[in-house]
């Protein structure tokens, strides 16, 4: 996942799903909202064909954002 959050709105928590299948995490900070990062975020497993795949925040929150989010990139994995 490729991201970028101001430090005062880092640590909400984030949620991945295809089908069932789900990951979640807490954004931590890249530093400004100009400032990208990378790092892997987890591994779900896919079914064959076509997927919708979901990000979106896993809690309410009143204000701000959760995130500038850039690219998810999928790795297979054997």
């Amino acid at each position: 996942m490729e991201w970028s959050v101001s430090d005062e709105e880092a640590g909400k928590e984030f949620l991945l799903e295809a089908k069932d299948r789900q990951i979640t995490g807490i954004e931590w900070p890249s530093g400004s909202w100009k400032t990208y990062k990378t790092a892997a975020i987890g591994n779900i497993q896919l079914d064959a064909g076509n997927q919708k795949i979901v990000f979106k925040a896993n809690k309410h929150f009143d204000k701000g954002a959760i995130l500038d989010l850039r690219q998810i990139t999928l790795k297979r994995v054997k």
